[in-house]
């Protein structure tokens, strides 16, 4: 008998993740002279946007935060959306959703705050991350074991490829093993 939340995750065809204290760990560093700021992606991250698209899953990154950074990253991955500078995160989700024809129940939300709260009350599936506000963690379906910046958005594709009996498919394709263990 399958839980609920695998239940949840097999409807999955749109996963949309907010940033920083997700794909990043939340710290935005600045210097003296530098324009604008720098963030670090984990490169697990990004092999896990790929995962999710070759098993038909749409990605889109939502920040409130502007970053030419960011953008930069997702052009590099090539995400479905890839909106930073969003005031208002749940309008945003709304209308991606509404041009991808996607209804919430097939939506996963990755968020750590209280912007996020919005769109992780709504969402098919809502995903956070160890160290997000109690808040944050009460509303969610999921919280991943490993934090923000550091592989909680592969955590949660893993999950989702897992759920749906893809996994072999993903390993084949990315040159994995003949038998798993």
């Amino acid at each position: 008998m399958e839980n609920e939340t695998v239940l949840k995750a097999k409807k999955i065809t749109l996963l949309i993740s907010d940033v920083d204290g997700i794909l990043t760990d939340g710290k935005l560093y600045y210097g003296p002279g530098m324009q604008g700021h720098m963030k670090a992606f984990h490169v697990r991250d990004g092999l896990a946007v790929k995962m999710a698209q070759l098993i038909g899953i749409r990605v889109a990154f939502v920040s409130a935060k502007e970053s030419s950074v960011l953008r930069r990253r997702g052009e590099e991955l090539g995400v479905d959306f890839c909106l930073d500078g969003v005031k208002d995160k749940m309008a945003c989700a709304r209308e991606i959703c509404d041009t991808l024809h996607v209804s919430w129940d097939e939506t996963a939300a990755l968020g750590d705050d209280l912007v996020d709260l919005p769109i992780l009350r709504k969402a098919g599936l809502s995903v956070t991350v160890p160290e997000a506000p109690e808040d944050i963690r009460a509303c969610c379906d999921i919280i991943t074991a490993q934090p923000g910046g550091k592989g909680a958005f592969r955590e949660l594709v893993e999950f989702l490829i897992r759920s749906r009996g893809s996994w072999e498919e993903t390993l084949a394709h990315f040159g994995g093993m003949h038998e798993v263990r």
